[in-house]
């Protein structure tokens, strides 16, 4: 049976994912996949008693944070982020082409324990790949 209501609502509200992006992680203890649900929060695959956060700045072009805490109340911070440079991807969603940098992959920035509060922080160097067509004349 068809959702007449689910429907109306996909058509005015154009912002609602029907294919919500699906998220790795790998810990020290447990590892999995998470999406964010249509209900706002963060869902395990399979189930583990992890918390999900994310965190979002209001810039131009949102900087998504993540952190994980898991079973044992390790806090696992993922503020490190990798980007793919996309040069059609507005042009695909109906406005003017763009390059577009994409988050692809984060890379812990630390880890937190819940006893002590002691931490090891991580810091990473960045290198730049870029693609270059060339013509032949």
């Amino acid at each position: 049976m068809l959702n007449w209501q689910f429907l109306s609502n996909l058509k005015n509200d154009l912002s609602y994912d029907l294919t919500p992006d699906m998220f790795h992680y790998s810990l020290r203890s447990v590892g999995g996949k998470f999406f964010y649900s249509c209900n706002r929060e963060f869902v395990t695959i399979p189930f583990k008693a992890v918390k999900v956060q994310h965190f979002m700045s209001a810039t131009v072009q949102p900087d998504i944070r993540f952190n994980i805490t898991d079973e044992s109340g390790i806090i696992y911070d993922f503020n490190s982020r990798n980007v793919t440079i996309s040069d059609d991807a507005l042009g695909q969603m109906g406005s003017s082409p763009s390059n577009l940098s994409v988050p692809s992959s984060w890379n812990i920035s630390k880890i937190k324990l819940a006893t002590t509060n002691d931490s090891a922080v991580f810091n990473y160097n960045r290198h730049s790949i870029q693609e270059v067509n060339k013509s032949e004349q």
